[in-house]
């Protein structure tokens, strides 16, 4: 069995844009763990996506690039054409601006692709490597085409809200991988 992780919308930083929109030396305060690396901060950005405004919770740690990751609801709802990717894969995806109260820069917005994370091990025993496709069951769906992505994680499935809500799998659900 498989911790499933849902994601409402939420913002991954390059140090160059947390030095931007917090000061240099910045240290985030911890809300709560994520399943695969890192942690959800108390923190908040603001950002005017082409219809409306919204808020995006920042995750730590720091990544390579910026990035809002939202659902296809954030999309129907804020004006936006979020292309369907591997979290981190930001070329040609739309930018908007985020501020907060010390700053403001542009930052991509992506849907990003379901996805099971795996150790090296666990990908092993299942025949699986990374960059492959899978399906896992959770709720009441068989989610076909999950993305593999191997690395050192705790094995888990993550969904955005619009597919937990569809299947009726809360964060810490279980679920199985289907061979």
């Amino acid at each position: 069995m498989i911790k499933c992780g849902v994601s409402a919308r939420h913002v991954h930083l390059c140090q160059r844009d947390i030095d931007i929109l917090f000061g240099k030396g910045y240290e985030f305060k911890k809300l709560k763990d994520t399943y695969n690396p890192g942690w959800v901060t108390t923190s908040k950005l603001g950002s005017f996506l082409p219809l409306d405004f919204c808020e995006s919770r920042v995750l730590m740690p720091a990544t390579l690039v910026s990035q809002i990751e939202v659902s296809k609801s954030d999309c129907v709802r804020y004006g936006i054409e979020a292309p369907l990717r591997r979290s981190l894969d930001i070329k040609d995806a739309p930018k908007v601006s985020v501020y907060s109260k010390t700053g403001k820069t542009e930052v991509s917005v992506i849907r990003t692709k379901r996805h099971l994370h795996l150790t090296p091990k666990e990908a092993e025993i299942l025949f699986l490597k990374d960059g492959d496709y899978c399906a896992v069951e959770a709720g009441t769906v068989l989610f076909k085409e999950v993305l593999v992505r191997v690395g050192d994680y705790k094995a888990s499935f993550h969904i955005d809200t619009d597919e937990g809500n569809a299947a009726r799998v809360k964060d810490g659900d279980e679920a199985v991988v289907v061979r």
